[in-house]
C-alpha cells in the first residue's frame, strides 16, 4: 500500500492565498437546496501536470486519483471518479453558514470550507445531477479529506442521494473521538478515507443504482472554526464476499476458553499478545499459544502494553522490533506481520512511520467496519465488542459486511462471568455468538488470511 507521504498533498497555508471566499446567509434546512447559491470561484490557469495532463481540472483530478491509488503490487480494481468538484457551478452551499472556495495544486484540486465557529452545521452538495445516474451497487466509496483544527470538529457526514437530497439519501458518519490519537483522520493531514455501504445510515428510500448527488455535512463544536477540504469522491468495486475476523487483545488466560468455544463451531481467531506478559499470572503461557496456533488454527500476532504515542523514536524501534522478533523466534511467523496498537492510539508522526516499516498491518480500536482493500492497512478499523453488544447485533453486522464485500474485525478482550467491566464478555454470550455465526454459514479468517487474498 502507498506510504503515508503519498497522502500528504501540498496546500496553501493561508486562506488569503485562495480565491476570495463566499460567505452564505443561512437558508434553513432546505434539503432540496431552494435558495442555494453557487460557491464563488475564479478561473485560474491550469498548471501542467507531471503526468502529461492536458490542463483541464478533470484531468488533473483523474491523474491525482491514479497517483494516490497506484500500488507496486498487482493492479487495483478500476475506480470510478464520481465528481471532480471543480466544474463551474458544480458545488453549492445548500444551507448553513460557511465560507467555501476551490483550491488548485499542481497535482490535486480540492474544495475547502471554513465553518463560522458557532456550532451551526452547514451542508455542501453538487448542484446539477450527472447526465446519467451513478450505479453504486457492488462498490464502496473513497473520499479524499483533510481537516485542520480537528479538535473543533463535532460532526462530518458524507451523503449520497438519488433524488438530489429531496428526502432520500445514504449517510456515512466519520467516527470522532475526544482523544485525537484514536481518530483515523488526523489533524492537518490528507487522508484517503473509505466507507462501505455496510456502515451506511439510510434516510427514506434512496436508490443505490441511481445516485445523482454527493454532499457532506460539517458541524463544529461551537468553540472555534473548523477547516475541511474535500479533494473528490470515487468508488472502487467491492469483492464478491467480505470477511469476518475475530480478534482478542492482550493474551489473557481466558482466551483459551474462547479458542475452545470457537473450535466447536470450526471458527478461529487472532490473538494479539503482549510478549513480556506471556507466562505471567492471569495470562496465557507459551505452550498454550502453540496449542492455540497448531491445534485450533489461531494466529498469534503482536501487541504492546504502552501506547506508541508515548514513546520516543528509539523506544518505538526497540519495542516494535522486539515484538516482531519474539513472534518469529517462537514460530508465529505469519502473525509477526500484524500488530494491534495499544489503546488503539496512533499519530501521524514517528509511531505510524515506524509501525509501517515493521508490520504489514496495524489495527485500531474502533471505527469499523473496514473496506477491502482497506483505506490504510496500518489503520485497520474494528468493531469494539463491549459487554452490552448482543450476539444478534454482531451476527447482523457480519452478514452485512460479507454481503457488501467489507471486512468486519471484531475486537474482544476478556471472557468473564459475570461481565462487570465494559471490555468483559459473558462466556455464554460468546457461545451463543459462535453458534449463530456457524448457523448463518459465516466463517472466520485470521488477519493474515484476509491480507493474503484481499485485492491490492
Amino acid at each position: 500500500m502507498p506510504p503515508a507521504a503519498w497522502l500528504r498533498i501540498p496546500r496553501a497555508d493561508d486562506a488569503a492565498d485562495a480565491p476570495p471566499p463566499f460567505k452564505s446567509d443561512p437558508v434553513g434546512d432546505d434539503a432540496a437546496g431552494r435558495g442555494a447559491r453557487p460557491i464563488a470561484r475564479t478561473a485560474p490557469e491550469p498548471r501542467p501536470s507531471r503526468r502529461n495532463a492536458k490542463g483541464s481540472w478533470l484531468t488533473v483530478c483523474i491523474l491525482a486519483l491514479a497517483w494516490i491509488g497506484s500500488l507496486p503490487a498487482a493492479a487495483a480494481p478500476e475506480r470510478m471518479w464520481l465528481d471532480d468538484l471543480q466544474r463551474p457551478g458544480s458545488v453549492v452551499l445548500r444551507w448553513g453558514p460557511a465560507r467555501c472556495w476551490p483550491e488548485q495544486q499542481e497535482v490535486l484540486s480540492s474544495l475547502r470550507c471554513l465553518s463560522m465557529g458557532g456550532a451551526e452545521p452547514f451542508f455542501v452538495a453538487t448542484q446539477r445531477p450527472p447526465e446519467r445516474p451513478w450505479d453504486l451497487s457492488g462498490k464502496f466509496l473513497k473520499v479524499w479529506i483533510r481537516v485542520d483544527e480537528m479538535r473543533q470538529l463535532a460532526a462530518f457526514e458524507l451523503r449520497l442521494s438519488s433524488d438530489n437530497f429531496e428526502s432520500n439519501y445514504f449517510a456515512f458518519t466519520l467516527p470522532l473521538f475526544g482523544d485525537l490519537d484514536f481518530n483515523f483522520v488526523q489533524d492537518a493531514t490528507w487522508a484517503e478515507y473509505t466507507v462501505s455501504f455496510a456502515s451506511a445510515r439510510v434516510e427514506g428510500k434512496p436508490d443505490r443504482k441511481r445516485i445523482n448527488s454527493i454532499g457532506w455535512l460539517v458541524r463544529d463544536r461551537g468553540e472555534g472554526a473548523v477547516d475541511v477540504s474535500i479533494a473528490g469522491v470515487a468508488t472502487q468495486p467491492s469483492p464478491r464476499a467480505g470477511a469476518l475476523s475475530i480478534t482478542f487483545d492482550d493474551g489473557v488466560e481466558d482466551q483459551w476458553l474462547a479458542a475452545e468455544i470457537l473450535a466447536e463451531h470450526r471458527l478461529r481467531g487472532t490473538a494479539y499478545i503482549i510478549p513480556r506478559l506471556i507466562g505471567s499470572v492471569g495470562f496465557l503461557g507459551l505452550d498454550q499459544l502453540h496449542e492455540m496456533h497448531d491445534r485450533f488454527g489461531w494466529e498469534i500476532a503482536g501487541h504492546h502494553g504502552t501506547p506508541l504515542t508515548e514513546m520516543t523514536p528509539r523506544q518505538l524501534d526497540r519495542a516494535l522490533l522486539g515484538v516482531r522478533r519474539y513472534l518469529e523466534a517462537h514460530g508465529f511467523e505469519s502473525g509477526a506481520h500484524h500488530f494491534a496498537y495499544p489503546l488503539g492510539k496512533i499519530d501521524r508522526g514517528d509511531s505510524l512511520r515506524i509501525a509501517r516499516r515493521v508490520f504489514a498491518t496495524g489495527r485500531l480500536a474502533g471505527s469499523g467496519p473496514e473496506t477491502l482493500p482497506p483505506a490504510d492497512p496500518h489503520k485497520l478499523r474494528v468493531l469494539n465488542v463491549l459487554n452490552t453488544t448482543p450476539p444478534d447485533e454482531i451476527v447482523k453486522r457480519a452478514q452485512q459486511a460479507i454481503q457488501e464485500g467489507a471486512w468486519l474485525i471484531l475486537m474482544f478482550h476478556k471472557l468473564r462471568a459475570p461481565a462487570t467491566d465494559a471490555l468483559e464478555y459473558e462466556p455464554d454470550q460468546f457461545r451463543e455468538l459462535a453458534r449463530k455465526l456457524a448457523a448463518a454459514g459465516i466463517r472466520s479468517e485470521t488477519i493474515q488470511e484476509v491480507w493474503e487474498r484481499m485485492p491490492r
